[in-house]
């Protein structure tokens, strides 16, 4: 049975030990993420709220840019809810392609 409120799909962990979230200013507004002083992306998250962790990652789309080498990530950042067995949306953003991601598994995505 089909259920629109649910997305099944491969969730995302950063391997990147050195990724980091920071107050910043893009045009999409929320936090840049960083690793060894570079920007690698952004996140806009759903609730104004202080991370201690990054979240866990759903690729939605992706951007290839003129240069073939240099490809976008859409995504939601997700986290794990153990009481409904699948991952709540906590906001969504853009990561470069050399963000440092590692396959988790499948998840339900509510």
């Amino acid at each position: 049975m089909f259920d629109a409120q649910i997305l099944t799909a491969t969730v995302w962990e950063f391997t990147d030990p050195d990724m980091r979230s920071a107050a910043g200013s893009h045009d999409m507004g929320g936090q840049l993420l960083y690793s060894k002083e570079l920007k690698k992306g952004w996140i806009s998250l759903d609730e104004e709220v202080e991370l201690t962790m990054l979240p866990d990652v759903v690729v939605v789309a992706k951007r290839r840019t003129a240069d073939a080498d240099n490809c976008r990530y859409f995504v939601l950042f997700v986290r794990f809810e153990e009481s409904q067995d699948g991952y709540e949306r906590v906001g969504m953003g853009m990561l470069r392609e050399d963000c440092g991601l590692r396959e988790k598994g499948k998840g339900r995505v509510f």
